[in-house]
């Protein structure tokens, strides 16, 4: 047996846990931010205080967009959409994956 045989799939499970590691949000920091430049608009809960606000609680889950791979929704983000202003060059990558986590943590 070469040493290619035992090291590569371990390899390969040390590579898949730190793409994952580093793709994932962190839902109480997420919070934060979401308190600092989404709140005032989307509401604490996420439900929209704005008529135009999509709803981004559980019970809007099939309209909001939250079914969306993370990649697209920071893209979403960044971009902004209608009154939804651009995040691009205020909020770094991480803390728009907080947003996403936090986000999909909203009842």
């Amino acid at each position: 047996m070469t040493v290619w045989a035992i090291a590569g799939p371990l390899l390969a499970v040390v590579a898949l846990v730190g793409v994952g590691a580093a793709e994932a949000g962190n839902p109480f920091a997420g919070q934060g931010v979401f308190a600092r430049h989404c709140q005032g608009c989307h509401g604490p809960q996420g439900r929209g205080v704005l008529a135009s606000t999509p709803d981004f609680s559980w019970r809007g889950m099939q309209t909001n967009g939250l079914m969306a791979a993370d990649p697209e929704l920071a893209q979403r983000i960044m971009r902004g959409k209608n009154a939804c202003p651009s995040y691009q060059g205020i909020l770094s990558e991480a803390e728009v994956m907080d947003v996403i986590t936090h986000l999909r943590t909203l009842r």
